[in-house]
């Protein structure tokens, strides 16, 4: 059995010459191919060598040092320094990413538990009134009884003890 070759989807690098061709240009098919071959050879190349990087100082994972001196290696040494402002880049969006993310999970907890419990309450209110107004405008669109959803208790959605069978008695204990 023959094993399936591995490299960029030919749609994304298709689009890619879109983009890069100006509108007076085509691209023929034997170029695009071409263009698709050369770019798979060219990560598997890069891949290879920063995979050997990676092996010489005995690491598991590949680091962006790893690539960056796989180009050098390979006498691609031009393309390090745009590519290590890229990773600058990339890593300070990823912190900032992280700070917000932060920064939102501590608003979240300040809000006292009373609050969020108003918010959830008033969501479901107004999921209720969604659903009346949905099932008034198609009449006969849904079998289901809509009274135990619109009259649900404001404190919670859980049933009373009592209403509970032997089986949901048996779930609670579990």
């Amino acid at each position: 059995a023959e094993q399936e070759e591995v490299g960029l989807p030919k749609a994304v690098i298709v689009k890619m010459l879109k983009e890069l061709v100006p509108e007076s240009m085509k691209c023929s098919p034997e170029a695009r191919d071409l263009v698709i071959a050369s770019l798979n050879e060219f990560l598997r190349l890069i891949a290879s060598e920063a995979n050997e990087t990676c092996a010489k100082r005995q690491k598991q994972v590949i680091a962006p040092e790893d690539v960056l001196g796989a180009l050098e290696t390979l006498e691609m040494a031009s393309y390090v320094a745009p590519l290590k402002e890229l990773l600058d880049e990339q890593k300070s969006e990823a912190a900032n990413m992280r700070q917000q993310r932060k920064s939102e999970k501590r608003e979240r907890e300040s809000i006292p538990i009373e609050e969020l419990k108003r918010q959830q309450e008033a969501l479901f209110q107004k999921a209720r009134l969604d659903l009346m107004a949905r099932s008034e405008s198609q009449p006969g669109a849904h079998a289901m009884n809509l009274t135990g959803l619109i009259a649900a208790p404001a404190a919670g959605v859980s049933k009373p003890a009592e209403d509970l069978d032997e089986d949901d008695e048996d779930m609670e204990d579990a």
